[in-house]
């Protein structure tokens, strides 16, 4: 049968979901759920039916938990897992989540930009409401009633600074990682800010020691100071008032990590 087919990006492969097998097993779940049309979908307990747009989807803990593994095995992870993948994605950016008693309706963040009919061949880089997992990975076309960013910034600062620290652990390319966070945790910065974020942080990354986890605190931190004026000089001058302290090194050599 004739299931319709997803638009599947190649700069996927740049992205932090795609450096995560569990993300991007999530992130390709969620592109083959969604709905490519407007629809009204029947929800048990409720009388009215529910409106879906494109690129929604309704779900649920377990139903989402046997969409990802519907063959489950001894090894197979629990539900409360693939709800936890679901909702990093949240943070992330890639898809924003509706939650009711009920049911939880999971929405695609550009849904209409990478998978509308008249995509267009050269999407524009990233703007300054989009992260660059979106940007790069919410390239799918979905013909299919079965989730980086322009990303909603309050989803992303309402998430924890240890979520943060965490990805970046995982991110092949921090600084694009910095970017990225910069441009979620300072959406109200200049638009020059937001243009010359990239090469601006690069050089703050390079100029301290290449320690990506301190200059994500300072964005982090600089994010609800309400800053005037622009906020890449402010987040300069903190680094030049406390630069990124120096590991320790005895005279033995550089400690070595248990």
């Amino acid at each position: 049968m004739y299931r319709g087919y997803i638009k599947l990006w190649r700069k996927s492969v740049d992205s932090q979901v795609w450096a995560n097998v569990n993300l991007w097993r999530t992130w390709t779940c969620c592109l083959l759920l969604a709905n490519h049309k407007e629809d009204w979908i029947k929800v048990d307990g409720i009388a009215t039916p529910v409106k879906v747009e494109p690129g929604q989807f309704i779900t649920g803990r377990y139903a989402f938990h046997k969409a990802m593994f519907p063959k489950p095995c001894p090894t197979t992870p629990e539900a409360k897992t693939t709800e936890r993948w679901l909702q990093t994605l949240k943070m992330l950016g890639n898809v924003s989540i509706k939650t009711s008693n009920k049911f939880s309706l999971v929405t695609i963040v550009n849904w209409d930009i990478y998978q509308g009919n008249n995509v267009q061949q050269n999407v524009p880089e990233m703007s300054s409401r989009c992260p660059a997992d979106v940007q790069q990975m919410s390239t799918n076309k979905n013909v299919k009633n079965d989730k980086n960013i322009d990303v909603p910034s309050p989803e992303i600062i309402g998430s924890s600074f240890e979520d943060y620290r965490h990805l970046l652990k995982n991110a092949s390319n921090p600084v694009g990682f910095l970017v990225t966070c910069f441009k979620k945790l300072h959406a109200d910065a200049t638009e020059e800010d937001l243009r010359t974020c990239g090469g601006r942080l690069g050089k703050m990354w390079s100029s301290q020691g290449k320690d990506a986890g301190y200059l994500l605190k300072l964005i982090w931190n600089s994010s609800s100071q309400g800053i005037a004026g622009s906020h890449l000089n402010y987040i300069e001058g903190m680094l030049k008032k406390t630069p990124a302290p120096v590991p320790y090194q005895s005279k033995y050599g550089p400690l070595k990590e248990e």
